[in-house]
């Protein structure tokens, strides 16, 4: 019978071994280290794609749901909140026949939300086909 212990594992550079294959390009890359610090502060917490007009969640990484909050609003709850909701988040996506700007609405957003709107050149409130939507920030 396996025993599982629960404990910490401590260290201050991820390494990987040998060759590492790319599944854009097919190329081979050599092996790679990264500090810590850079996937605790510098990497994403969060992101989802949305059709907003549905609405459905495609495809998310740390987003309990999403909340159709208007035409072209979603606030998509967080699993694990963010230390402030000073964080940082890019938006962007696709609509048919109109260009579409997006914005993370930070005045709503908090420590266990993000709020983005989607808006046609009119700065009118339009859903978004592919609403996609990514957080950095620390963890709470």
């Amino acid at each position: 019978p396996s025993i599982m212990a629960n404990g910490t594992i401590a260290f201050d550079t991820l390494s990987t071994s040998g060759q590492i294959g790319s599944t854009l390009n097919k190329s081979v890359k050599t092996a790679h280290s990264c500090d810590t610090d850079y996937i605790v502060s510098g990497s994403t917490k969060m992101y989802a794609h949305i059709t907003q007009a549905t609405p459905v969640v495609n495809n998310s990484l740390n987003s309990s749901s999403h909340t159709d909050s208007g035409t072209g609003v979603s606030d998509i709850a967080f699993i694990n909140n963010m230390f402030d909701q000073f964080f940082t988040s890019t938006t962007g996506g696709r609509n048919t026949g109109n260009y579409v700007h997006f914005t993370v609405l930070s005045a709503d957003s908090s420590t266990s939300q993000a709020r983005a709107q989607s808006l046609i050149n009119a700065n009118t409130g339009e859903d978004s086909a592919d609403l996609s939507i990514q957080v950095v920030s620390d963890l709470a």
